[in-house]
């Protein structure tokens, strides 16, 4: 008889709670699904489980207790509790977009200098570039640099920005679902169960899109102006 057990990949933890930096950083954990799913159809069993930091629980700890802050002042605001619970994640979110971004804008200077470097003749006299190197091999590294970090910046910061949305709608649904719970008789006779669906549903997927996709909002616009000063 074999003593092998098999084991389902949402019995295990989830790599990146034991993941180093380096996996992190470029996403490398996600290998062995990717290469699974190249092979046959993925299963719902295939998936890992959530973090533990991404687990309802986790995130209604994290939530309650600047809401219960919030709660105290005399508008209470659920942008403030939420800026609150996920300030450091925001914040690294926005600066990795913003150098994804900047390396974005840089690409162009770079290709410029270097069909400068290309068109360069010696009877022209000294080479000048807009970046001020001349040297094609810095050229061509500093282009195949600029462009990989790029990727690289932006690739991350979309799964952090997902995540965050994520976290938000699992707080969004958590929150609705103990307020139905905490309602008095009369509180529940005025609300529907379509109320409580589309706060569940509709309501909490706007805000995933929202943190998902509204950094753009912010970063479009900034790199437009920078566009449009440096022309």
């Amino acid at each position: 008889m074999d003593d092998d057990v098999y084991v389902r990949a949402e019995d295990v933890a989830h790599p990146v709670d034991v993941a180093n930096a380096a996996s992190v950083a470029t996403l490398a954990w996600m290998d062995p699904l990717i290469r699974k799913g190249a092979v046959q159809p993925l299963q719902e069993a295939d998936v890992w489980p959530l973090r533990t930091a991404d687990a309802a629980a986790a995130m209604h700890s994290r939530f309650v207790r600047h809401w219960t802050t919030e709660r105290t002042k005399a508008t209470p605001r659920l942008a403030c509790a939420l800026w609150c619970t996920f300030r450091t994640e925001i914040v690294v979110t926005s600066l990795l977009y913003a150098c994804s971004a900047a390396l974005t804008l840089v690409q162009p200077w770079l290709i410029k200098s270097i069909v400068q470097y290309l068109e360069h003749k010696d009877e022209d006299g000294p080479l000048k570039t807009s970046m001020g190197i001349t040297s094609g091999y810095g050229l061509a590294g500093l282009l195949a640099s600029a462009s990989f970090l790029a990727v690289m910046t932006g690739d991350y910061a979309q799964a952090m920005a997902a995540r965050i949305g994520c976290n938000v709608k699992s707080i969004f649904v958590d929150a609705v679902f103990l307020k139905t719970l905490t309602l008095s008789g009369n509180a529940k006779a005025t609300l529907t169960s379509g109320d409580v669906v589309t706060m569940t549903t509709v309501d909490s997927e706007k805000m995933l899109l929202g943190f998902w996709m509204g950094f753009w909002a912010l970063i479009a616009p900034a790199m437009l102006l920078v566009i449009m000063i440096l022309m």
